[in-house]
């Protein structure tokens, strides 16, 4: 996979972006998978909340990395769950701000009310900074931007194309009526750089709602080093941002500045 380097993320960013006074966004993170440094022990979690606890002043808590494996091998066949280390979990005391930290893991969260890039920015270059200097991993060799975007629109009944540019359909000649759907799209940019996955779909609710999710994820056969970390994760805001953009109609956008 081709690379961009530091210098050229760096450049890419811009900051003629649109800015709406009611965003979407129901959640962003941050995900950033790091490879070597020291092990981690019984007091890194607390190494951890002492160095972030400006941003997360809660009470931590802890939990098993968990998850489910699909097998479809001759040998063995069906789900299996797969457990990984131990997780720290940080919050503020709202909970609208939030840290997960494990061994060669680090996802930074914000949710609703939208604090704004610039400070979610500044809570992820502090949080990488002080990870790498507690845990001493100091290369990254996935990192993802994911944006989840809730659209509500305040009508008893609306057509999809009216505010998504390339909706979920079914044939015109059909004699149905859409009622929930959910579309899961990945692609890769032409530069080789990141993935796309993007998922559109209904959520029930009073009103008509949509989830617009889009999380732009980039993996590196040779892992990027400290410097190159931020900029990257500016580069891949910056297509998160473009997609969104190019994924809704200026009638939804009536809905965010309203």
């Amino acid at each position: 996979m081709d690379q961009v380097t530091a210098h050229e993320a760096r450049e890419t960013v811009t900051d003629g972006r649109r800015q709406y006074k009611n965003p979407p966004i129901r959640e962003a993170l941050c995900e950033i998978h790091f490879v070597g440094g020291a092990e981690w022990d019984f007091f890194t979690p607390t190494r951890l909340y002492e160095a972030l606890r400006s941003d997360y002043p809660a009470e931590p808590r802890q939990r098993m990395q968990a998850g489910v494996q699909l097998q479809a091998n001759e040998a063995q066949q069906g789900l299996t769950l797969q457990t990984g280390g131990p997780l720290v979990h940080l919050l503020s005391e709202d909970e609208t701000r939030q840290l997960t930290a494990g061994s060669s893991l680090l996802v930074v969260h914000t949710l609703a009310p939208y604090e704004g890039w610039e400070r979610f920015q500044e809570r992820i270059a502090t949080a990488v900074d002080r990870y790498t200097a507690i845990t001493q991993a100091d290369a990254v060799e996935r990192i993802g931007v994911r944006y989840i975007n809730q659209i509500n629109i305040p009508r008893p009944s609306v057509r999809l194309e009216e505010y998504f540019t390339a909706p979920p359909r079914l044939p015109d000649d059909l004699a149905v009526s859409l009622r929930g759907f959910f579309a899961r799209i990945e692609a890769q940019y032409d530069d080789g750089l990141a993935k796309l996955i993007q998922t559109i779909a209904s959520v029930e609710a009073e009103m008509p709602s949509f989830i617009l999710d889009l999380d732009v994820v980039a993996e590196f056969s040779e892992p990027l080093n400290g410097e190159e970390v931020m900029p990257m994760i500016d580069e891949l805001r910056r297509r998160e941002r473009i997609a969104f953009e190019q994924a809704i109609t200026e009638l939804a956008r009536e809905q965010f500045d309203a």
